[in-house]
């Protein structure tokens, strides 16, 4: 129940809001005389946004004028998408003041649908012991540690493989589901939903465990420091890894592993024996509560060793286990022994590792690990450059159906979609005003409509310049001569894939969806209104 002061609060504040409102109107009235300069503003942008048939080198060096740019959707939450339309100098105080009170009246009146709001941000103190190491580590510049974070389906892929392209970085391609498989033997298809969520249906984030943090810490330092000693080797016999250029000779070399009954990778050995059945039910509904409560973390510890089961039950473990479970783990372990054993060569011939420290810039999209959870990454490693990176909720929620268009689904997913993005960029808040300069904010939709300026506002949030050659590959890729498949990054049109959604669905159904409690917040608060 909400306290009495915030009642009042919040009334005085709804007062407010609509006095504001009424003055507004009186002055767009008042106005009327200079908004034809407004429409035809309008009605030019409109035009240019359907211009997308061809590819043209024009996107190479983008319109400098500002006349028709979007700027960034939101620096804050209070930031909410002012356009740069030449609304006059008068209303344009006005209009901002009324966006941000209809935009954090609509958060309230979400409640509890859309988590926590936070009306007492400035209450926050930035943390100035980290900002004053960060501004030391930054300075000395040695290496960049960036992440994205992201949403299945809303894009990443196409941010990551700007870094893939570029001759001085090493991308890292979803690496948290290995991590996952080392910690509890999940299977290979580890759905993001299925780890970070403890109550998907009503939107629930899991507590990550003691084991999770400390692992996490030891994969991103292993991972921006190339030491592939520190990390989890699941990483390194991991499929994902195919995707990253830098890895292409080590990878071969795995996959011309000579002896044909043994596992390549890390999820072949995961399949072998009996481990599946104690870790999750079936490969598609594996969850980490059922890890958790199955033992699958203790199991796996003692298996990884190279022991026998006497070797074992002679060192006195710390719990007690089934013996004939346990042979199902040692099947395991024994298989990622051959494994390791097959990687270390291969790292050793093709020299994987030291072309990963000659990069300067080390990325990873990151799916499998909430902004809740960035706080104790930010302080591990207060140089990390964030990129919070969305696309809109509904447009991500019809790319999930791949080609399908199912209505009851869409809006089921949307909403879902809608109050996880919202409990995300709350924290996301948070961190930024505790750790200012931690946190790049980034929309897929403005990658689309002005590449080259935002590939310039990623590498400027870790004092860099995109090559010539990284712009063109990324303008090329959203104007490509054909589609990639639909995990690919190559579109025809990325204009029209961006904008593809709004064909699908009947307009009154986009409509309700758009203006329901679940959604409305977060769609002002990231201007996909």
């Amino acid at each position: 129940m909400m306290p009495r002061k915030s009642m009042y609060f919040w009334g005085m504040l709804t007062l407010f809001t609509l006095g504001l409102v009424l003055h507004l109107m009186s002055e767009l009235r008042r106005l009327s005389s200079q908004t034809e300069e407004l429409h035809a503003h309008l009605k030019r942008l409109s035009v240019d946004e359907g211009q997308a048939d061809h590819i043209d080198l024009q996107f190479l060096e983008p319109d400098m004028d500002g006349s028709l740019t979007t700027p960034p959707p939101f620096k804050t939450g209070v930031d909410i998408m002012k356009r740069n339309i030449n609304i006059t100098d008068n209303l344009k105080p006005l209009v901002a003041a009324a966006t941000v009170a209809a935009a954090v009246g609509a958060a309230v009146a979400a409640g509890d649908s859309t988590g926590d709001t936070h009306d007492d941000l400035d209450d926050i103190e930035p943390d100035e012991a980290w900002i004053a190491k960060r501004k030391e580590l930054i300075d000395a510049g040695e290496v960049h540690k960036v992440v994205i974070f992201g949403y299945m389906r809303g894009g990443t892929s196409l941010l990551l493989e700007v870094f893939n392209q570029d001759g001085r970085a090493h991308a890292w391609y979803e690496p948290l589901g290995a991590v996952y498989g080392h910690m509890y033997g999940l299977p290979q298809f580890r759905s993001y939903t299925k780890i970070v969520f403890s109550d998907k249906k009503n939107v629930v984030y899991r507590d990550i465990t003691k084991l999770e943090t400390d692992t996490f810490k030891d994969f991103f330092r292993g991972m921006f420091e190339c030491d592939f000693d520190a990390m989890p080797f699941s990483v390194l016999v991991n499929t994902f890894l195919m995707r990253s250029r830098l890895a292409e000779d080590y990878v071969k070399c795995i996959q011309q592993f000579n002896d044909e009954t043994a596992a390549k990778f890390e999820h072949m050995c995961l399949a072998k024996g009996c481990l599946t059945e104690h870790c999750a039910q079936t490969q598609n509904s594996a969850t980490v509560a059922e890890a958790i409560q199955n033992d699958c973390a203790e199991y796996l510890s003692l298996a990884r060793g190279d022991q026998t089961l006497d070797e074992i039950q002679r060192g006195k473990p710390a719990f007690s286990f089934n013996q004939k479970k346990m042979d199902c783990f040692l099947e395991y372990g024994q298989c990622m022994h051959g494994l390791k054993k097959h990687m270390t060569e291969c790292l050793a011939q093709t020299k994987f590792q030291d072309l990963c420290r000659e990069r300067k810039i080390r990325a990873a999209k990151v799916l499998r690990l909430k902004m809740k959870e960035y706080e104790s990454l930010a302080n591990e490693f207060p140089d990390l450059s964030l990129i919070f990176y969305t696309r809109d909720p509904r447009a991500i929620a019809n790319s999930r159906q791949f080609g399908g268009n199912n209505v009851n689904q869409w809006i089921t997913e949307t909403k879902s979609l809608c109050k996880e993005m919202h409990q995300d960029f709350n924290q996301m808040e948070i961190l930024n005003h505790k750790y200012p300069g931690l946190i790049l904010n980034m929309r897929y939709e403005d990658l689309v409509e002005q590449p080259v300026e935002k590939l310039r506002k990623v590498y400027a949030h870790f004092r860099e310049q995109p090559t010539e050659s990284v712009k063109k590959w990324l303008v090329y890729a959203m104007f490509a001569t054909d589609d990639d498949s639909d995990f690919g990054v190559h579109r025809k049109d990325s204009r029209e894939t961006r904008d593809k959604w709004k064909s699908v669905y009947p307009q009154d159904v986009v409509d309700k969806v758009t203006k329901d409690p679940a959604c409305e917040p977060i769609l002002n608060l990231l201007g996909y209104t």
